[in-house]
């Protein structure tokens, strides 16, 4: 369909700077997709509640002597798009101020250069190869990736994908799902709500105040700091770095292989996997499952719930274990094949394998515990909330 388009021209040439600016407007009242290709510069587009496209296009071309002509915004087919002339948009200091109804969808493939959006309810879809991206107040779903640069989401309420081949990604103040990855960067996620799939390869990932079902969080060569967190099930992955976990409501599983795991204020069941590092849990109210093929764990002030239900597991291959604090009602079955067991609860066998029982009249709860070279402490030791 045909639309009616007005198109304001003002043509500013200034010498001394070699700006050239023009300006475009067109009606979009039954349009429903806004695109831009091929531009390279600095793009800033917001949404309004207003039914038409406003544009303006600073121009600083490379060679003064070439002959400036202004591009053409053309409507139809349902779409409006922007072409500006060729070979201006080699420049990166070529600026562009867009304002566009606020519900319309949104297609950009762009060059280099920073891109700001803000208050979109429609759908966008955005690919660069270069360039910071700010996208904030924004209710539709996203799809985002730049090459080279940073992306910044702020009050994000639908679902958003985005990549970032070398660059950090941030997010703030955030409703919607998010799946995120960098080849090099750190990604960062605060103060939001939703399901989280964030992936770096030699980057750290932080997560802060979230809650959602499904956090995976993986990353080849960094650390993980989680802090804050309520969700069904939290999955935590690092291949060489370390993972910290502070105050988690829910399922919490972290895997290392050349790292330490601590975590302390753990509400729901703890999974934890360490090939080569050390393993620290404190004030733990769900069930254990612990393995450390390399390293030793330490567990302070463990208190499962009553319901529970099934038993809690520590295995060791080469690592010591320390123990300190449990509650009345739980019971111990420990064992070790090449260490010692020091207890002022369990009671030894006194023989090779060293192994001892606790089982406490009102059992609520049994930790089994198995070393194969290692030693084993277990202390009741004093418990203060």
């Amino acid at each position: 369909m045909i639309k009616y388009l007005h198109v304001i021209f003002i043509f500013n040439l200034c010498f001394a700077t070699s700006n050239f600016t023009f300006e475009y407007s067109a009606n979009a009242i039954n349009d429903s997709l806004f695109i831009l290709s091929a531009i390279n510069g600095e793009i800033s587009i917001s949404g309004s509640e207003e039914q038409y496209i406003t544009l303006s296009q600073r121009l600083d071309p490379l060679d003064n002597s070439v002959n400036i002509e202004r591009g053409s915004l053309k409507s139809e087919h349902g779409s409006i798009s922007f072409l500006p002339q060729p070979g201006l948009s080699l420049s990166d200091n070529n600026k562009y101020e867009i304002r566009i109804p606020k519900e319309i969808n949104i297609r950009l493939d762009l060059y280099g250069g920073d891109l700001n959006i803000s208050n979109i309810s429609g759908d966008i879809y955005v690919t660069k190869l270069s360039g910071h991206i700010r996208m904030k107040d924004i209710i539709g779903t996203s799809n985002i990736s730049t090459g080279e640069g940073s992306l910044e989401l702020i009050n994000i309420s639908g679902n958003c994908s985005g990549k970032v081949l070398e660059g950090n990604i941030e997010v703030q103040k955030s409703d919607g799902d998010f799946t995120l990855n960098t080849g090099s960067g750190n990604i960062s996620i605060n103060n939001s709500k939703g399901n989280v799939d964030l992936k770096t390869y030699v980057g750290d990932c932080t997560l802060q105040n979230l809650n959602g079902k499904i956090i995976n969080t993986s990353t080849k060569g960094g650390n993980i700091y989680i802090k804050s967190i309520t969700a069904d099930s939290s999955y935590f992955k690092t291949l060489a770095g370390d993972i910290y976990a502070e105050n988690i409501d829910g399922i919490t599983i972290s895997e290392t292989y050349g790292g330490v795991i601590e975590a302390k204020n753990i509400t729901g069941d703890i999974i934890f996997e360490n090939y080569t590092g050390n393993i620290t849990a404190e004030n733990i109210h769900g069930r254990l499952n612990i393995n450390a093929y390399s390293g030793d764990v330490f567990i302070n002030r463990f208190i499962p719930d009553k319901n529970i239900g099934r038993k809690s597991i520590v295995k060791i291959i080469s690592g010591d274990l320390a123990l300190t604090y449990i509650d009345d009602s739980t019971a111990l079955e420990l064992n070790t094949q090449e260490g010692n067991i020091s207890s002022n609860i369990a009671i030894i066998s006194k023989k090779f394998p060293y192994s001892g029982n606790y089982n406490p009249k009102n059992e609520s709860h049994q930790i089994v515990v198995s070393i194969y070279k290692g030693d084993i402490v277990i202390n009741r030791g004093e418990f203060n909330e």
